[in-house]
C-alpha cells in the first residue's frame, strides 16, 4: 500500500494505491473449502479493482480522516470543500444506474466511464468496470465514509467474511446517512 500526496494552499492530491498478491489471498484465504472453481481462485481482478481492499486501505491511511479528526487543523474537519475522488476501475455489478442510485442522493456529480471488454473483440461488449469521477463540496470525513461503505455494496465480491462486529462498523461510518438513503433496502436497489 502506498499513499502519494502533494499539496498547495490551493489544491491538495492524494494517491492511494494498493499492491494486491492474487496468490496471496489464496493462501490466506479464511472461507469455506473449495469455493468457486479452482482458476477463479487465481485469476481474478482483485489486483486491479477498487474493491474491498481499497475500503480497508481508505481506514487504514486515513483514519484520523476517516474519524473526523485532526491534530494540527481541528477546524478544518467539519469544513465543506471542494473535493473529487477518482476510482480508476470500480466493479459495478448493477451497472451505471446503480452506480448512480448509490451517489447521486448523497449529492455527488457522477461522471463514469464504462469499460469495453477489449478492445479487439469490440462484439464482446461491456464489462463491469467503470472509472468514475465523484464531485462535491463536502467534508472530507463524509467523502471518505461514503466510499468506505458503498465500494464494497459496488463490487459485491468482498474479500472477507462479514460478521457482527464488520455490520457495526460499517453501520457507526454510515450512521449520519445510512437509514435515510433511499437505496438502504435491497428491494430500491433492485428496481
Amino acid at each position: 500500500m502506498c499513499s502519494i500526496r502533494r499539496f498547495s494552499p490551493q489544491r491538495c492530491t492524494a494517491a492511494l494505491l494498493l499492491e494486491i498478491d492474487p496468490v496471496g489471498l489464496v493462501r490466506n484465504r479464511r472461507g469455506p473449502a473449495g469455493e468457486g472453481f479452482a482458476l477463479e481462485q487465481y485469476v481474478n481482478d482483485r489486483p486491479y479493482v477498487a474493491s474491498s481492499f481499497l475500503a480497508v486501505a481508505i481506514a487504514q491511511v486515513f483514519s484520523s480522516a476517516l474519524s473526523g479528526t485532526s491534530r494540527d487543523r481541528p477546524a478544518l474537519t467539519a469544513t465543506a470543500i471542494p473535493l473529487v475522488a477518482k476510482l480508476s476501475a470500480l466493479p459495478c455489478r448493477g451497472g451505471e444506474g446503480f452506480l448512480r442510485k448509490l451517489f447521486e442522493p448523497l449529492g455527488y456529480q457522477v461522471t463514469a466511464t464504462r469499460h469495453v471488454l477489449d478492445d479487439q473483440f469490440a462484439d464482446w461488449g461491456d464489462s463491469a468496470y467503470f472509472t468514475v469521477e465523484l464531485s462535491q463540496t463536502i467534508p472530507l470525513q463524509q467523502l471518505l465514509r461514503h466510499l468506505y461503505v458503498l465500494i464494497p455494496v459496488l463490487d459485491n465480491d468482498k474479500h472477507y467474511w462479514i460478521g457482527d462486529d464488520e455490520v457495526e462498523k460499517l453501520l457507526r461510518h454510515g450512521e449520519a446517512w445510512l437509514a435515510a438513503h433511499p437505496a438502504r433496502s435491497r428491494s430500491s436497489i433492485a428496481t
